[in-house]
């Protein structure tokens, strides 16, 4: 990647690269008091592999997060978007508001979701998955 990030707004410069054990790589630019942090294959892997710790990614980002007023971070394929996302105007909540990615348009799961998968069903069975449909009452014997 360059050295130097150029939007509309500004400049950007590269202070860190992260490399990541699957082989992708994040890249995090700094202005001011924003970040951006630009992911190249971070969710690649083989088949025979396991994917690595979610913890490598989030807590690099926690850092950041603690660090600069405004993070955005985004997929080396989403570049295009950095300049219009990072325009938009900030509204600020009172209560944090936790937002969920709509999967209907995603046929694929992350390597982290099939890892979950395959533990949950080799301790459970394939069965298990459909336990949320499921109503299991529990009964504790209190003497």
């Amino acid at each position: 990647m360059d050295k130097v990030l150029k939007l509309e707004n500004g400049q950007y410069d590269l202070i860190e690269t992260v490399s990541y054990p699957n082989g992708g790589t994040s890249y995090f630019y700094v202005r001011d008091q924003q970040a951006i942090i630009i992911d190249d294959g971070i969710c690649n892997y083989k088949k025979d592999e396991k994917p690595f710790s979610y913890s490598l990614i989030t807590d690099k980002q926690n850092t950041y997060m603690n660090k600069y007023a405004k993070v955005y971070r985004f997929l080396k394929e989403d570049m295009r978007i950095i300049n219009e996302v990072i325009t938009l105007p900030c509204k600020k909540e009172e209560i944090p508001i936790k937002y969920v990615a709509n999967r209907e348009d995603h046929a694929d799961a992350s390597p982290l979701e099939i890892d979950f998968e395959n533990n949950f069903a080799s301790v459970y069975g394939r069965n298990s998955w459909e336990y949320p449909k499921v109503c299991v009452n529990l009964q504790t014997d209190v003497r």
